[in-house]
């Protein structure tokens, strides 16, 4: 785009932590490590006009609309979540729950579903303003939390995507979609795609239960993927500073073998001017995500082996019984 085509909006004072694009694609909204909230209308073709401009006076990290672009929920490092009118800025609700950073959010017209640096994925009522559920199978961070109708989904940094009932009492799936940590996700129908840290998109079959393809990026993450609404494509957005729009059929390989690269359509994204000088607080919970990622690798390994060797004394005791049994029958 030309200068004239675009406009620089400086909307931070610290890293943005999350930018979202609302479902019915005329509102979008930001949050920060500076703790504050920020919305505009970007329809129309006009130059974005700011709806309201909040600060929580906690650094944020969640972020997500509901269906109907009506509501916009937050999630804070205090633990806390909160939902807000988009038309007016007007808090709706206040959720507590978490005892660290929330870190994936989704919403729904009546539920919210948040997830933290606790591990902890909590469903909410937004009338009583309580938990419905909480669940805590991951064993890392949780990267994604999303509605998808009556299906729940989670992601976590210990690479899991894990899918439950509408009442977070039963997960129906759980699979790893990358290596590494999961840190984007987002859903389409019975599609549910991933970006992990190992340089590669996934496309996940919901209905199935299977991986279905990947996109290997080389030496690049995606920090960001997202379906765009009504329409067969992906958008990708790299750590080197390029955006990538995906024909996602064409792109990955259904047959579950990994693709080099899929068809793309690549822009770069200028530098611009900000502080991209990394919160030290930033730093540290990614660390510790990487950390956790790393225990619970090992957990599971340990919890495997233990179950092998109770097997195996299971299978000694047998063989025992049964010498000792012949050789009384022998007497």
């Amino acid at each position: 785009s030309s200068s004239s085509e675009s406009k620089l909006i400086k909307a931070h004072k610290s890293p943005i932590s999350k930018l979202q694009l609302s479902p019915n694609l005329c509102l979008l909204s930001s949050c920060g490590l500076d703790g504050c909230l920020r919305l505009w209308n970007v329809s129309g073709g006009q130059s974005p006009s700011e709806l309201f401009s909040k600060s929580l006076n906690s650094p944020l990290r969640a972020l997500a609309f509901s269906p109907d672009s009506a509501s916009l929920l937050a999630g804070a490092s205090d633990g806390s979540a909160r939902v807000f009118f988009a038309s007016s800025g007007r808090e709706k609700a206040v959720l507590r729950g978490h005892t660290g950073w929330v870190t994936a959010a989704g919403l729904a017209a009546d539920r919210a579903l948040t997830g933290g640096a606790d591990r902890q994925l909590l469903l909410w009522d937004l009338e009583k303003k309580v938990p419905i559920s909480a669940v805590k199978d991951h064993c890392a961070a949780l990267r994604a939390a999303l509605v998808c109708g009556e299906t729940l989904v989670s992601a976590a940094s210990d690479g899991y995507v894990k899918v439950y009932d509408s009442r977070l009492q039963r997960a129906v799936l759980s699979l790893r979609s990358h290596a590494g940590a999961v840190i984007s996700a987002d859903f389409s129908g019975d599609s549910l795609v991933t970006s992990g840290s190992d340089f590669k998109i996934a496309l996940v079959d919901l209905r199935g239960g299977r991986v279905r393809g990947s996109l290997d990026l080389g030496t690049s993450n995606a920090v960001s993927v997202k379906f765009l609404p009504g329409e067969n494509k992906l958008l990708a957005v790299l750590d080197d500073r390029t955006v990538r729009l995906y024909e996602h059929k064409a792109a990955f390989d259904f047959g579950g073998a990994s693709t080099s690269e899929g068809r793309a359509y690549t822009a770069q994204v200028e530098n611009i001017e900000g502080n991209e000088a990394e919160n030290e607080e930033e730093i540290l919970h990614r660390t510790l995500d990487g950390v956790m990622s790393q225990i619970g690798v090992v957990t599971r390994r340990v919890k495997e082996i233990s179950e092998r060797i109770a097997e195996n004394e299971k299978q000694v005791w047998k063989l025992t019984q049964f010498v000792k049994q012949d050789m009384e029958c022998n007497d």
